[in-house]
């Protein structure tokens, strides 16, 4: 739930109105759609797929867009997540298929078209 991850570091995964798929960076403070709750197991199972290195630095952005997917890290200051990585490539087909026939939340906006995305739920508090 909501309140279980508040002040931790929790990453969730989204997909946009074409297709795109994104990571999400709470920064312990951010808000997460109900339908993450729901599926953490799922979240958990995608999240080993994606090849990542750098954790604890700046690198990690870097391999998210090298796995292909947008990043989007928390920026409490103006309550908006903001874009910090965009793809390199494009996602393995496999991995693309798992993620785009998942339980993922869909979001109405295109990630390459957004710098910053605001969620239709309240910030985590």
């Amino acid at each position: 739930m909501a309140k279980d991850i508040v002040g931790m570091e929790f990453d969730w995964f989204a997909v946009d109105k074409d297709g795109n798929v994104a990571l999400f960076a709470t920064a312990g403070a951010g808000p997460v759609p109900e339908q993450v709750f729901a599926s953490l197991a799922q979240h958990d199972e995608l999240a080993e797929h994606i090849p990542v290195a750098g954790w604890g630095s700046s690198q990690v952005w870097n391999s998210f867009a090298q796995a292909g997917l947008f990043a989007y890290d928390w920026r409490d200051a103006i309550k908006a997540y903001v874009r910090v990585a965009e793809p390199t490539q494009q996602l393995g087909s496999s991995l693309a298929e798992r993620l785009r026939a998942s339980s993922l939340p869909r979001l109405a906006v295109s990630f390459p078209l957004e710098h910053e995305v605001r969620l239709p739920v309240e910030p985590i508090a």
